[in-house]
């Protein structure tokens, strides 16, 4: 199980998650965790409205698909609040998610992925002004391993946002590449 305390903004947040990971078949991985959150919001310092606490459930789950011993594809779903910074307020969050991965060599990788995301702002529920947003990512991504501790990594990644709130649509291309090193 996982459990953690933060604040964050004015708001608390208490979480506890029991789950379990392992292997299925000989190709099927999975972890599955499944647990509770409470979140409350302090109407003082930086939160705009007190709009609404979260009391709830909260899901994480995963299942990898071993295509070959070089191919493998990865279907995810999370369901969980996330802090809205500085609004006392906290986003509803649905997550479908999936991976492609191959491995060409035995230091060079390479993934596509696809995430379709819901979120729902808690002020949606109580105030019109609040937010219902669809936010897509499409994307491709590479990593060269140089040794055991190190590897060069680059990835593209192309977001986009359509939401009920006003200016809250986006398109965006996120272009990422370094050196990251282990000690």
């Amino acid at each position: 199980g996982d459990s953690y305390r933060s604040t964050f903004n004015n708001s608390e947040s208490n979480r506890f998650e029991i789950g379990m990971q392992g292997k299925m078949t000989s190709t099927l991985t999975g972890r599955f965790a499944v647990g509770y959150e409470k979140m409350d919001f302090d109407s003082n310092g930086t939160a705009v409205v007190d709009a609404k606490e979260y009391s709830g459930a909260v899901l994480d789950a995963s299942v990898t698909h071993r295509m070959s011993p070089l191919t493998s594809q990865t279907f995810s779903l999370n369901y969980s609040p996330e802090n809205a910074y500085a609004t006392g307020n906290y986003y509803e969050w649905l997550v479908l998610g999936y991976r492609l991965t191959h491995q060409f060599t035995g230091q060079f990788a390479m993934n596509a992925h696809y995430e379709f995301a819901r979120a729902e702002d808690s002020l949606y529920l109580v105030d019109p002004k609040g937010a219902r947003s669809i936010f897509r990512s499409v994307g491709l991504g590479g990593d060269y391993r140089l040794t055991n501790a190190s590897r060069l990594f680059f990835a593209y990644d192309y977001n986009w946002q359509t939401s009920s709130a006003y200016d809250k649509n986006f398109d965006q291309h996120v272009v990422k590449a370094g050196l990251q090193w282990n000690f």
